[in-house]
């Protein structure tokens, strides 16, 4: 077991578990799965009315999750965005000082499978304007991002993570 998952393995699941709920697209979740929330984050039954599979995708963490991901979802060009999964998992691996390879590991001892977020494609990637492919809290597809430096401001497993003049972390994988 690692020593990681001995030391700290509750801060760092729960980290874990809120950048994979804040990353983590509204009709991807279980809440709107089970019908709690609509494709927006919008609730549409109410506590009182769950049933219980409904009250066990929609627990306390997860409304507390939600309701921050609405508020950044308000706020024009906010200090950070992550663009993608890799990329949070970029600076959690930062801001925990671990490397990558301790993370992976005490993530896997937890039960968590990274192997299919991370399976980013590699293509080449040039200085300037580039297009979002996909919807980015406020930004939707088709927003224009900008790119000063192709040197990639860190990596994790493998995926270089980039910077763009937006402050928003992306990988190729989130660029046209």
């Amino acid at each position: 077991m690692s020593q990681y998952l001995k030391e700290g393995a509750v801060d760092l699941f729960m980290t874990y578990k809120f950048i994979r709920l804040l990353t983590t697209k509204w009709n991807k979740t279980d809440a709107f799965k089970t019908g709690v929330l609509d494709k927006n984050g919008k609730l549409l039954v109410k506590g009182k009315d769950q049933t219980d599979k409904q009250k066990a995708s929609y627990q306390l963490f997860d409304k507390m999750v939600f309701n921050l991901k609405r508020l950044l979802e308000k706020v024009p060009l906010g200090k950070s965005q992550i663009a993608s999964y890799a990329a949070a998992l970029f600076l959690l691996q930062e801001k925990t000082d671990m490397a990558e390879e301790d993370l992976l590991k005490v993530l896997d001892d937890l039960g968590h499978d990274t192997s299919i977020d991370l399976n980013e494609e590699f293509k080449e990637i040039h200085v300037g304007e580039h297009i979002l492919n996909h919807d980015l809290q406020e930004n939707n597809k088709g927003t224009i991002v900008h790119l000063d430096s192709i040197e990639p401001v860190g990596y994790f497993a493998g995926v270089p993570i980039y910077k763009t003049q937006e402050n928003i972390y992306l990988s190729v994988n989130n660029i046209l």
